[in-house]
């Protein structure tokens, strides 16, 4: 590897590390503030960053938002990533499920709990959160893909079917962030639970 080569890979790594200490600081920030009330300038103190460091990384507060919000957009099984050998498609509706499941981590479900109740009232943050996190999660194709079954084709209503199983996710999450215990302690259960509930309905 030449010497520009290697700086070149320090420079990069360096880079990602700073905008994961960013993305760390902003979901503090959001958590603690509300992403209305957050401020850059909260989110470079809270980093130990100018400003303008983040504006390097980041064009805006909205930026750090969908960073922030990638996972949740990016958990989805790609029809690549099963096994050549046959698998029930219950148990890859848990795959899937499980998938999705695991990009709510810790950090995520603060970024959520701030989110979620300024999204309610905010129509501008209401359709970045929809857009970015609950489309992907309603879209028939990475059902399909997930699953291995077109939905389409065996003459099922998956958009339709789609919503309870969101649904169902999506409380879950609100009882976690409200405080229910069973919720917190039954937490790795669920995208079993999920996948035994919705697996008749046909995917």
């Amino acid at each position: 590897m030449s010497q520009g080569s290697k700086v070149a890979t320090l420079r990069e790594k360096t880079q990602e590390v700073r905008r994961s200490h960013i993305l760390e600081a902003a979901a503090q920030v959001f958590a603690e503030r509300g992403y209305h009330r957050a401020t850059i300038k909260d989110v470079a103190r809270a980093a130990g960053v100018s400003d303008g460091s983040i504006y390097n990384v980041f064009e805006n507060k909205t930026a750090l938002l969908l960073s922030l919000l990638d996972p949740l957009a990016a958990a989805s099984i790609s029809p690549g990533t099963w096994p050549a050998e046959e698998v029930d498609a219950s148990a890859r509706l848990e795959g899937h499920i499980r998938q999705r499941w695991d990009a709510f981590s810790p950090e995520t479900l603060q970024v959520l709990r701030a989110v979620l109740s300024e999204a309610l009232v905010n129509d501008e943050l209401r359709q970045l959160f929809f857009s970015r996190v609950l489309a992907p999660a309603l879209d028939r194709r990475r059902i399909d893909a997930a699953t291995g079954v077109e939905a389409s084709a065996a003459g099922a209503d998956t958009d339709v079917a789609l919503r309870p199983l969101v649904g169902a996710m999506m409380g879950l999450i609100l009882l976690r962030l409200l405080g229910d215990e069973v919720t917190a302690q039954q937490w790795e259960t669920f995208p079993g639970r999920l996948a035994q509930l919705f697996s008749p309905m046909p995917v």
